[in-house]
């Protein structure tokens, strides 16, 4: 999906008392509203602050945006970002452990010629510098992966970024300033530091096709390890792991998007650590592809895109599985349009990208990022509750209003096709004609 437009209301100050508006300020930016579209591009990840009321959220179409209240509700960030739009893809964020104020967002779109950069935030995102200009792949492919900005856990000053072709920057003074640090032509999908603050890891995918405005582009893949936290690196394989998990004594690795694997010796040898795990085609249509590992405080969550959650306790070499857990899926107050009935298709975990263990309450409040939404849990996997107000991935080719009945907003958009309102853009829904394919151009026709 490529960024075009980011559609966020069309509730005019005229129809505000003729048709259902929301009225939660949370969703309010300036006189305009929030829709309630609910589907579109990736929520690839979650970033937590010493605040436990502040999050961040980084998505490939839709922009960064930022919770005060836990994750109830969110709001987009755009603030003063270069207006280039490579800006809506958000490859990652990181906030300082010091200020949750103190923001970074790595952003840019293969798709556009104009790279917006690495972004810093000291107002907690109402305005930005760009700090480098290097080039990541918000929209890319291998935007589901691992993440593309580390901090040292002994030196919060110190960070590495993955970049889109440009390789490794590092920065030694919180953000400010960057300096590459090697492997220039990789594109680097994971950058994962260990606890010593001296080792860290960095994965590079391949990549042929069009990048940046150039129709054919060849980045080169790799495996790669630091011991001087990131100043200079050794190269230890040509096949990367797509995410990788440090622990104590052992590394994990997923590879292919399906087989976990363990290495023992720092990431030069991998041996499979899958016992547990369902391999095969899942309960739906497809395979268990795993995309994601999370680390709690003696044990290991991964999942399948068949929404299925295994945990792994220190000291044990077999996953469990966790019982099938019960969804609540209600968006803006009301059931959103596309939840499970029992019946037809899930989008539980379908296109999982993240696991996050918040530190609050380790072992049973955990969230994870899945295709336009959040899932949230408190109570270890049994219950998941979408997350997701405010936060609306859509990418808006063409709209239309009636012009005999206003109430009827008609819009066209990226991969999704059709979508109506009889609301006056309040909320749109799957009341008109199914079209799934990208619509560029919409025409009424007078009655």
């Amino acid at each position: 999906m490529t960024a075009a437009l980011l559609a966020l209301a069309f509730v005019s100050a005229s129809s505000e008392n003729v048709f259902r508006a929301p009225s939660e300020a949370a969703f309010r930016y300036g006189r305009w509203h929030q829709t309630a579209i609910g589907g579109g591009g990736f929520v690839q990840d979650v970033f937590l602050t010493r605040d436990p009321k502040i999050r961040y959220v980084s998505t490939d179409v839709g922009g960064c945006y930022r919770t005060d209240d836990g994750g109830a509700t969110y709001r987009l960030l755009l603030g003063n970002m270069p207006v280039v739009p490579g800006t809506l893809g958000v490859r990652g964020m990181d906030a300082d452990p010091r200020d949750p104020n103190v923001v970074l967002a790595a952003t840019g779109s293969h798709w556009e010629s104009d790279a917006s950069g690495l972004m810093r935030s000291t107002d907690g995102g109402k305005t930005w510098t760009v700090v480098a200009k290097a080039r990541f792949g918000g929209n890319a492919d291998e935007r589901w992966t691992g993440r593309v900005l580390a901090r040292s856990p002994k030196n919060p000053d110190l960070l590495l970024a993955g970049t889109m072709g440009e390789g490794l920057i590092r920065s030694v003074d919180g953000g400010k300033t960057w300096s590459p640090v090697g492997e220039n032509g990789r594109f680097v999908r994971d950058v994962k530091w260990a606890d010593d603050g001296k080792t860290v890891w960095a994965s590079a995918a391949p990549y042929t096709g069009y990048l940046f405005g150039a129709p054919t582009s060849d980045l080169k893949a790799g495996f790669f390890r630091s011991d001087d936290a990131g100043a200079t690196w050794t190269k230890l394989a040509d096949d990367s792991p797509t995410e990788i998990l440090p622990l104590t004594g052992e590394l994990l690795g997923i590879f292919g998007s399906r087989r976990i694997r363990s290495s023992k010796d720092g990431g030069r040898t991998w041996t499979d650590a899958d016992a547990g795990l369902v391999l095969g085609p899942g309960p739906s249509p497809g395979f268990s592809e795993y995309n994601a590992l999370a680390r709690g405080p003696g044990f290991v969550l991964t999942a399948s895109t068949e929404g299925e959650f295994f945990r792994r306790d220190d000291g044990s070499a077999t996953w469990t599985k966790l019982a099938e857990p019960r969804l609540e899926e209600i968006y803006r107050g009301e059931p959103w349009h596309n939840r499970f009935d029992g019946k037809n298709y899930r989008r539980f975990g379908k296109a999982l990208s993240s696991i996050v263990v918040f530190p609050d309450d380790p072992k049973n409040h955990w969230a994870f990022t899945d295709w336009f939404s959040i899932r949230e849990t408190t109570d270890g996997g049994k219950t998941w509750r979408l997350r997701m107000d405010g936060i609306e991935l859509t990418v808006i080719h063409n709209l239309l209003q009636d012009a005999a009945d206003p109430g009827r907003v008609h819009i066209g958009m990226a991969d999704n096709g059709y979508l109506l309102s009889l609301e006056g853009g309040a909320r749109f829904g799957d009341d008109g004609p199914e079209v799934t394919s990208t619509m560029r151009t919409l025409q009424a026709h007078p009655t």
